[in-house]
């Protein structure tokens, strides 16, 4: 399944324990936009930014998501604490999302490599350093 005509693309992070949230979204219009929303509990460090990037990054990162697609993704177990990683996008007025919970656990065994690499992908993009966020 191929997914080459992704236009929207929408990460959110939201970790229970610590009270943060990341809300990223990647809007393809005349130029790739990406609008940054982050709340980090009681820190004084929210982030409300948006910024273009190039159509490289944009192409580069709708291959990821297809290989993504690629990867035999079942996993669905629920917690009360830890954080809950979703990824959505739109293609051909359809809507696509996974969803898990703290996909940082046991991520090999729980065949998530592709969705952390895409999701961290998109942090970078974001201009978030995702080791922070993750490990915080």
């Amino acid at each position: 399944m191929n997914h080459s005509d992704i236009n929207n693309i929408h990460f959110r992070y939201i970790n229970s324990m610590l009270y943060y949230e990341v809300d990223i979204k990647i809007m393809m219009e005349e130029e790739p936009l990406v609008i940054v929303k982050a709340f980090f509990g009681y820190e004084s460090s929210d982030i409300d930014n948006s910024f273009k990037i190039s159509l490289k990054q944009f192409r580069e990162l709708k291959d990821s998501i297809n290989t993504l697609n690629k990867a035999n993704i079942e996993d669905k177990p629920i917690g009360l604490d830890g954080s809950d990683w979703v990824l959505e996008y739109n293609f051909n007025e359809k809507t696509k999302t996974y969803e898990f919970w703290s996909p940082e656990v046991n991520t090999k065994e729980r065949n998530l490599e592709e969705f952390m690499s895409v999701c961290k992908q998109i942090m970078e993009i974001a201009k978030l350093d995702h080791n922070s966020i993750i490990d915080k």
